[in-house]
């Protein structure tokens, strides 16, 4: 990288992880020395580079002879390595914006000290490190101790191809960065007699009250140092009126915002200076059109909330920014009407954390970005939850990120689709959970095929069990709100997006939706059947199928042989519905065959396959390809044997992430890349919901899957591409399978050895038509034509070997 500043140096470090709490650091580039003069010389930066993502509460080791700042930021991109990436704040688990540079102050500070981040720093690979005062630091180490899962994968893949065995290693790497363990994001406020105790870059929303309005909040505050803050009309995203109070050096003052749409809206000077280390009251107060603001007993704010807002409501909140320190205690909430106690505590107890959503998270969970968003999002796991299963077989990760959304239900019955790791396992539905917990009606259905992933990869039916009355609620809701046709419609424009938000479709014949409606019915009656319920089984697959039928005849496009994305755009191409509908089974394998070539033809371009094309200017991922939408994509190929296609997909997708001569190179899975034109500093460069490579490769090259619930029996069909041999294990509830197949042109033969545990009964399908197969030298299996494949069957667990060859006499 190219620099104006003569004092640019980019420095690289060798990171080795010592599992599973620490991460050292061992090179030679230590000590880093940085030394100003200060007045008009540049000041002096070091650009470190981890050679790949990584994420944790960092700590650097320095040398300091006196009064010096240094500053950080982060980026996972070089294109942003020396101004530091964005990442989309507030966040309780990472850093709100790495561009805000942390200053470190080490005046106090001489000769050796470890300085320690107060909070995570979610994902990055470059450190800008840049000396503020005029002096010299000295920088002997820095370290990483990661948040995230640091245990190696129990599964394995290895193969001819060095870069298929780098295309599934980036996957389990990326979601590694993003399961988050119990207890790894610790309290945001720590509960005293004084109330709590919050120190700077603190955030708590009353969770069970963003539908609240007209309304009355207060507590007691003291102040320890620089101010405090607080808010009302929190929707538990961002959106909330603020009131950031400072202490200055000649007045104190109150800004009053709502940074998310308005910025600033008002500041007032208080009459009287507030006095550090002592209590004083304070409120806010909604009434109708009117927000009035005490404190200590003296107005602060009034405000005329019709100028900016029809109705606000949403819940208090309670934070502080990075000057602030400060106690509060006595929360009280009332209803301006009647003086009705919403919600009473002294603000001291664990519990009371809990309420505001500052409690440390209490379950492993995987969340969707190591950098942004930090959000458990519920479609991602459709992605993330093969992956985590074929590779570190943690299942109670998406066991309790399943419960936890499920929590959070409507009293309608619609659950959870995206929450943040801090809150916490709900008893019983409300509609006063943040508007962010409920983002669309596609993603909400998705969470019964991310459970029904579960069921087939673990075998627990107890959580589908627990679970079932609050989702058969949400059918029940569902099956209200729908047409003659079946068709789910709604009003509510904002729960009709999907994984592009930008798109909106309303009671325009979603088409995605709908699909998603008939696999979720699907769902239900694989689990009424598992739990003995056949009448309720039947009648959900039969409207399952019934659906399927009225989508193919009303939103299928037969001019262009697709499916319309909805009735508000005909003519849109779009990767994401109908590779969903080919993978789904919504029409004939034949004329899914030629749905892929129309895809292919539409979407391919030199470096990938695009998410839409076709009249989507209005959209930003129209200029993006997504892995993502490329995983279903891929998979749909797959599933259709289009297998020339299939493996097309997987590498314009995945090879260039995997490279580590590529210019944004992390070791893990962007969330999207251009089309044309650069980066934009807010991408992913580790999301969760890009992981698929190793899905893709594990269940279709290798070709390893469950067929009914906890590999009880399963199937390998391996897909060959250009490979010649390929290896694995495959953790399950039983025990490992591990699989080892090879392709030998002299004698032209391919053998495949299978060892499976006790308790699983398996299928081999040979890769070759017309091939038959010899099982442990002994008993022949033949194809039932030259056109066929030859199914070896294995009816029961150990160790089998199995040779084929195009003439079966040779054998």
């Amino acid at each position: 990288m190219r620099s104006n500043n003569p004092f640019f140096l980019v420095l690289s470090t060798i990171f080795v992880l010592i599992y599973p709490i620490s991460c050292h650091i061992s090179s030679t580039s230590f000590p880093i020395d940085l030394t100003w003069k200060g007045g008009k010389e540049p000041k002096p930066w070091v650009l470190v580079d981890h050679k790949e993502d990584v994420a944790g509460l960092v700590s650097f080791q320095v040398e300091l002879g006196g009064f010096t700042n240094f500053s950080v930021a982060y980026s996972e991109s070089i294109l942003y390595a020396e101004s530091g990436d964005w990442s989309g704040g507030p966040s309780v688990l990472c850093r709100t914006d790495s561009w805000d540079r942390l200053i470190f102050n080490a005046a106090n500070t001489t000769g050796k000290a470890v300085i320690t981040e107060d909070q995570i720093q979610g994902g990055f690979r470059y450190q800008n490190i840049t000396l503020q005062t005029a002096g010299h630091l000295r920088i002997n180490g820095i370290k990483v101790k990661p948040d995230h899962y640091t245990l190696p994968p129990k599964g394995a893949f290895s193969s001819s191809s060095p870069t298929y065995n780098k295309m599934w290693k980036i996957g389990v790497d990326t979601v590694k960065l993003n399961m988050i363990p119990a207890n790894a994001i610790s309290d945001q406020f720590t509960p005293t007699l004084d109330g709590f105790h919050i120190i700077p870059n603190r955030l708590g929303v009353f969770t069970r009250g963003c539908d609240w309005f007209d309304y009355s909040f207060s507590f007691q505050v003291k102040i320890v140092k620089g101010g405090f803050s607080f808010g009302v009309g929190s929707d538990g995203n961002g959106d909330q009126l603020s009131m950031e109070v400072s202490i200055g050096a000649d007045q104190d003052s109150v800004v009053f915002e709502n940074a998310l749409n308005f910025g600033t809206l008002q500041t007032t000077a208080l009459p009287n200076r507030l006095v550090l280390n002592q209590f004083f009251d304070v409120s806010a107060k909604i009434n109708g059109d009117i927000l009035q603001v005490f404190i200590d007993k003296n107005p602060a704010i009034l405000f005329d909330l019709k100028l900016k807002y029809q109705k606000f409501k949403g819940a208090p909140a309670i934070f502080s920014m990075k000057w602030q320190e400060f106690y509060a205690k006595n929360a009280l909430v009332t209803t301006t009407v009647n003086n009705t106690v919403l919600y009473k505590n002294q603000l001291n107890t664990r519990q009371s954390l809990k309420d505001w959503s500052a409690h440390a998270n209490e379950f492993p969970m995987v969340v969707d970005g190591s950098k942004r968003d930090r959000m458990i999002w519920v479609s991602d796991l459709l992605v993330a939850g093969p992956t985590m299963y074929y590779s570190f077989y943690t299942p109670e990760y998406i066991e309790k990120t399943i419960r936890l959304l499920t929590s959070y239900a409507k009293t309608n019955g619609l659950v959870g689709t995206s929450l943040t790791p801090l809150w916490n396992l709900q008893s019983s539905p409300s509609d006063g959970f943040p508007r962010v917990s409920f983002y669309s009606y596609s993603y909400a259905l998705s969470l019964l095929e991310v459970a029904r992933d579960y069921l087939m990869f673990t075998g627990d039916l107890n959580l589908i069990k627990s679970e079932w009355k609050a989702w058969k609620k949400m059918l029940d809701y569902f099956a209200s709100s729908v047409d003659s046709k079946g068709f789910i419609v709604t009003d509510k424009l904002r729960l009709t997006s999907d994984w592009s938000w930008w798109l909106e479709f309303g009671n325009t014949n979603y088409t995605k939706l709908q699909i998603q409606w008939s696999v979720a019915l699907d769902c239900a009656a694989t689990f009424t059947g598992l739990m003995g319920d056949k009448a309720s089984s039947l009648r959900y697959r039969a409207e399952s199928l019934r659906l399927k039928r009225v989508i193919n005849s009303d939103l299928f496009n037969n001019t262009m042989g697709l499916y319309r994305v909805s009735d508000l755009w005909p003519h849109l191409t779009a990767q994401d519905v109908n590779s969903f509908a080919i993978l789904h089974n919504q029409l004939p394998k034949e004329q899914s065959y030629r749905m892929l070539d129309i895809l292919e033809k539409a979407l391919k371009r030199n470096r990938g396959y695009m998410a839409f094309a076709n009249d989507t200017q209005m959209d930003p991922y129209s200029n993006v390809f997504s892995p993502y939408v490329s995983f279903f994509h891929a998979s749909a190929a797959f599933e259709t044997n289009r297998t020339d296609m299939a493996f097309r997909i997987l590498e314009s997708t995945w090879l260039q992430m995997a490279d580590d001569k590529h210019r944004d190179y992390t070791g893990t899975c962007w969330e999207q890349h251009p089309i044309i034109g650069q980066w934009q500093n807010f991408i992913s460069h580790a999301h969760a919901w890009s992981s698929g490579s190793t899905a893709l490769i594990t269940k279709y090259v290798l070709g390893v899957w469950p067929t009914s619930p906890g590999f009880a029996t399963y199937s390998v069909k391996p897909n060959l591409g250009n490979l010649t041999w390929a290896e694995g294990t495959i953790p399950s509830p039983k025990g490992n399978i591990v699989v080892h197949w090879k392709l030998e042109n002299s004698p032209k033969q391919f053998s495949i050895r299978v060892e499976a545990p006790k308790g699983t009964r398996g299928t081999v399908v040979i890769p070759f038509a017309g091939y038959c197969a010899v099982l442990n030298e002994k008993r022949a299996i033949y194809p039932a034509s030259s056109s066929e494949h030859a199914v070896v069957v294995l009816k029961s667990g150990g160790s089998f070997n199995i040779v084929s060859k195009p003439i079966c006499a040779t054998i």
